[in-house]
């Protein structure tokens, strides 16, 4: 039998070991045995403030009647309940239980508005078994045979699950011991929803051989979700390891050093923290195939599918990049002219370049005070005479030296006095590169110390 407070004690020592201080519970309320269940055992426990969101995802005609029942329930119990009405029709190739899973949460999301904040949602020991065999049928890893978290961060504050310990038939027992009225969904008996078909015809089957097969399915899921929070560990000391100083590119020479598993490992802990898709099993293999492991020679590009921002990814010196945007680049004979004296707007909204005369200890370059500049588009053939170096060399070979892909030399700007390149610009990687004092027959007196301030666009 369902314990009053047990659940509540539980949920408040999870909230403790993970340091979480909750002030304000958010109840996601359908109206549903399970939710309603959860809301009375609630309200007999927490002393805190307590809020219902009622999402209608206008899917059943009878969805206004329910949104109106759950306001009228809440309202004899004296709580708040806030409404969402939302649009869940599937999008093009998309599942109707996905649109609406999506539209449901987009809607409770705007409810957790502080780290104090905690939704609440009443699946149970049966919810966990359904989405465990959902996705061992869809070849899912050990992070989605994890299935369901306890607790997880969630908007601006967190989402837990307090009843995962419970069975349907427990919390059916519980509502009508307790003579709660609920709503009763109609669209979960129809077995086209790839849940309702194992909730209906997989799950009495195996129950039938194995009675406690919920249960054991539970147990499993905790098992998978330990085995990946064992593999984020991992995959956070090799990402520290192959990333260095660069957050968007990876070593190859260190991931070479892993087995295939724990390289695909490394590979989706990266993904994951740049905020890239996470691909399937087909597609790490080719990535570590055809863009990591390539051919010396090679130039290969990896691009995500259905990734409308063109997200991809490139291979340069040894290591592997992420790109979300290739950078704006300019047409090949581009120029403009600068005084040195008024700020200077670059196109494509790269930046601005400004300069001031200072004290001799502080200059970039030393030019006359009625000094004309060219800024010009990058020419890997064009000679650069950096500081601290003895020879000038062209700039393709120093921005193979400086580290600088391919791909991001189109948006290199040169500035140049005199036909003498002067100094390299840039905007995406935020560097800057200055040469030695050209050799003036103007009396060096006439020449003053320039400091060149460059305000790259994404600063």
């Amino acid at each position: 039998m369902l314990n009053n407070t047990q659940w509540y004690e539980t949920l408040l020592t999870t909230c403790q070991h993970k340091n979480i201080d909750i002030k304000h519970w958010i109840v996601a309320f359908s109206g549903g045995v399970d939710s309603c269940v959860l809301l009375h055992l609630l309200q007999q426990t927490t002393t805190l403030p307590i809020t219902m969101v009622h999402v209608n995802h206008q899917l059943n005609k009878n969805a206004k009647a329910w949104e109106d029942h759950c306001k009228t329930l809440c309202k004899t119990w004296g709580l708040e309940c806030r409404v969402e009405t939302v649009n869940a029709k599937p999008a093009a190739g998309q599942s109707p239980e996905a649109a609406a899973r999506e539209a449901r949460y987009a809607a409770l999301e705007k409810h957790i508005t502080t780290k104090n904040h905690c939704l609440l949602t009443a699946h149970h020991q049966d919810d966990q078994a359904e989405t465990f065999l959902l996705q061992l049928c869809r070849g899912a890893g050990v992070k989605g045979l994890a299935a369901m978290p306890v607790m997880a961060a969630f908007s601006e504050g967190y989402l837990a699950r307090p009843l995962l310990f419970c069975s349907r038939k427990e919390i059916v027992d519980y509502a009508k011991q307790h003579q709660l009225t609920w709503i009763d969904d109609d669209t979960n008996a129809d077995p086209e929803f790839d849940r309702n078909f194992i909730r209906h015809h997989i799950i009495p089957v195996l129950e039938n051989h194995w009675p406690s097969v919920t249960k054991t399915i539970a147990r499993a899921a905790s098992h998978c979700a330990n085995s990946s929070d064992l593999n984020h560990v991992l995959g956070e000391i090799d990402l520290a390891a192959a990333s260095g100083n660069g957050f968007y590119h990876l070593s190859l020479d260190v991931l070479k050093g892993f087995s295939q598993a724990r390289q695909a490992n490394l590979l989706r802990t990266w993904f994951h923290s740049i905020n890239f898709p996470t691909p399937s099993a087909a597609q790490l293999e080719c990535i570590l195939a055809e863009v990591c492991f390539a051919d010396e020679k090679a130039n290969p590009v990896f691009y995500f599918s259905n990734d409308a921002s063109g997200r991809q990814l490139r291979r340069y010196q040894n290591h592997l990049y992420a790109i979300k945007v290739l950078p704006k680049s300019l047409d090949p004979d581009w120029k403009m002219t600068w005084d040195l004296r008024t700020s200077l707007l670059l196109p494509n909204g790269l930046g601005t370049l400004s300069a001031e005369i200072v004290k001799d200890s502080d200059y970039d370059l030393l030019l006359p005070e009625d000094a004309k500049l060219e800024m010009k588009t990058y020419n890997g053939h064009l000679r650069f005479h950096p500081k601290e170096r003895a020879h000038s060399q062209t700039l393709k070979n120093l921005c193979q030296e400086w580290k600088i892909p391919p791909w991001e030399r189109a948006s290199l700007l040169i500035l140049q006095w005199k036909e003498t390149a002067v100094a390299v610009f840039h905007p995406a990687l935020k560097c800057r590169y200055f040469t030695k004092t050209p050799a003036l027959k103007a009396d060096n007196k006439k020449l003053k110390c320039w400091l060149i301030n460059f305000m790259a666009a994404d600063l």
